[in-house]
C-alpha cells in the first residue's frame, strides 16, 4: 500500500480498574477444582492493537461482526462512502492492519513524563542485601553498583553447540578485586528514558548514574487475585469446574500506558486523526476492563532521539542493538558471526531471554490463533561492521553511510510484524572487555 505515513501519535492509556492480559495456558469452564488464570504485563501488542483498531471501528459507527460487510453496504451510499474508505484502511483481522502502524506498549511514569522501557540484558547489578530503604515515601532499588557486559576482545576455548570459539558477553569491570559473580541480571526491572540513554552512551559518567533510573516491577503495578465461583443453591457448594481464580493487573496511581500510532496517507482516504477523536473510554484486555484514552503530548516514542553519536574503532564500527518490544526474528540471529536481517556487519555476541508463545484470539472464529516464539524485550546484539575503505577518513565515511542505514532500520523495526509493533528496538555503542575468561581450556562441555 503506497502512500506517505504520519508521524506517530503518543496516546495515554490510562486503567479505570484492574486489567487482565491472558497468558496462553488454557482456562477452561470445565476444568476439574479451583482453576486459575494469570495475567501478563505489559499487554502484548495484539493486544493493543486489537483494543485501538476496535475503538476506531466503533467511532466510525461499526458495532460487531465481520466490518467488510459494513464497508459494502456503506459503499453505495454517497454519504457514507467517506466512512468505507477509512473502515476499509483498517485493514482486516490479523491479515493486515491496513493503514495503520503502531508502536509500543511502553509505560509512561506521569510523575515526570518519563517513558519506561523493560531493562536491556547486557545490564547487571550489585545488589544490597536486607531490607529496601524508604527516603521521602519512596523505596529505593538496593542496587549498590551497575556493569555493563560486552563480548571479550578475542574468543576463548569453549566446546559448546556455540562452535569451538565463542565470544560469550561478561561483565565489563576493570577492579580485579571485584567477584563478577555478585553481578545479578536486572530481572522484573524497568528503566527510564533517560537512564536508557546513559545505558547506550557507555561512558563512565553515564554507568554511575545508571542506578538511579532502574525501577523496581513491584513500583509500577501490583497483582490482585479475584476468584468466582457459582453456587448450587441445594449443596451451597460450587458447581464442579465453575471455580475459578484470576490475577489481574492493578496499575500505581502515576502509572499509564503509552501507545503510538501513525496514519499512512492515501488519496481519496480522509485522515485519522482529523476525522476520528481517540479520546474516551476503551474496553482492553480480559473481561472488557474499561481504560481512558487521549493524546499524550509528553511521552516520547522517537526511538532515534536516545542514539548517541557511534564512533568507528580504526577499520571496525561497533554498535548494539536492545529490543524494548518482544520481537520474532529469523535467519541466523542466535549465531555468532551471523547476522540480523537488514542491519549491517555481523553478532559478536548476545544477550538474549527465553522466547515466549504468543497467540491470541479470532473474534470472528471464536477460536485461538497459533501461537509461535517470540523473544521478550530486553533482548541485546553486539555488532561489528568492517568498513570499506584503507585510511581513517574512508572509515569514517563508511561508519556514517551505516548509521544513517541503522537509522533508517529502526524506524521500520526488526523481524516480523513490525507494524503492530513488535522488533522496536534502540542503538547503541559498545567496546569489548578486555579480561580473558577465566576457563580457556579445550575439553569444557
Amino acid at each position: 500500500m503506497n502512500g506517505q505515513l504520519s508521524d506517530f501519535r503518543s496516546f495515554l492509556v490510562e486503567a479505570q480498574d484492574t486489567l487482565f492480559f491472558r497468558d496462553g495456558r488454557p482456562f477452561n469452564q470445565d476444568d476439574s477444582g479451583l482453576a486459575q488464570a494469570n495475567s501478563l504485563f505489559p499487554p502484548l501488542p495484539p493486544t493493543m492493537v486489537g483494543a485501538f483498531r476496535a475503538t476506531i471501528a466503533r467511532r466510525l459507527g461499526w458495532q460487531s461482526g465481520d466490518w467488510r460487510d459494513l464497508i459494502e453496504h456503506w459503499k453505495s451510499d454517497p454519504e457514507l462512502a467517506k466512512k468505507a474508505r477509512m473502515l476499509e484502511g483498517l485493514g482486516h483481522q490479523n491479515e493486515s492492519l491496513g493503514q495503520l502502524r503502531f508502536r509500543g506498549p511502553f509505560l509512561i511514569d506521569q510523575t515526570n513524563n518519563s517513558t519506561l522501557f523493560p531493562c536491556p540484558l547486557a545490564l547487571a547489578a550489585r545488589f544490597r542485601s536486607g531490607p529496601r530503604e524508604k527516603t521521602d515515601g519512596v523505596y529505593s532499588n538496593n542496587i549498590v553498583e551497575m556493569r555493563r557486559l560486552a563480548p571479550t576482545v578475542a574468543a576463548y576455548n569453549l566446546r559448546s553447540d556455540l562452535g569451538n570459539t565463542t565470544r560469550l558477553p561478561q561483565v565489563d569491570c576493570d577492579d580485579k578485586s571485584e567477584n563478577k559473580a555478585d553481578y545479578k541480571p536486572l530481572e522484573r526491572r524497568w528503566i527510564t528514558q533517560k537512564g536508557l540513554k546513559y545505558f547506550l552512551n557507555r561512558t563512565n559518567e553515564s554507568l554511575r548514574q545508571l542506578k538511579h533510573h532502574i525501577i523496581n516491577a513491584g513500583d509500577l503495578w501490583s497483582m490482585q487475585s479475584r476468584m468466582g465461583l457459582e453456587r448450587n443453591h441445594s449443596s451451597r457448594a460450587a458447581e464442579e469446574g465453575l471455580l475459578y481464580q484470576s490475577s489481574q493487573i492493578r496499575l500505581k496511581d502515576h502509572v499509564s500506558l503509552l501507545e503510538g500510532i501513525a496514519w499512512q496517507q492515501i488519496s481519496g482516504v480522509p485522515d485519522l486523526f482529523s476525522e476520528v477523536e481517540l479520546t474516551g473510554p476503551m474496553p482492553l484486555g480480559g473481561e472488557s476492563r474499561l481504560a481512558w484514552i487521549s493524546p499524550c503530548a509528553h511521552g516520547s516514542l522517537e526511538l532515534k532521539d536516545l542514539t548517541p553519536g557511534l564512533q568507528s574503532d580504526g577499520p571496525t564500527l561497533r554498535y548494539l542493538i536492545a529490543t524494548v518490544t518482544p520481537s520474532s526474528l529469523t535467519g541466523e540471529w542466535n549465531r555468532q558471526s551471523g547476522s540480523l536481517s537488514g542491519l549491517p556487519g555481523v553478532i559478536a555476541g548476545a544477550c538474549v531471554p527465553r522466547p515466549i508463545q504468543i497467540g491470541g484470539w479470532d473474534s470472528l472464529s471464536g477460536g485461538p490463533l497459533n501461537a509461535e516464539p517470540y523473544l521478550p524485550a530486553g533482548a541485546t546484539w553486539f555488532m561489528e561492521v568492517a568498513l570499506a575503505g584503507s585510511s581513517e577518513a574512508e572509515w569514517k565515511e563508511d561508519a556514517r553511510r551505516h548509521c544513517d542505514d541503522l537509522i533508517a532500520a529502526q524506524a521500520h523495526g526488526l523481524g516480523k510484524r513490525t507494524a503492530w509493533g513488535f522488533g522496536q528496538f534502540v542503538i547503541g555503542n559498545w567496546k569489548p572487555v578486555t579480561g580473558q575468561h577465566e576457563r580457556t581450556g579445550g575439553d569444557e562441555s
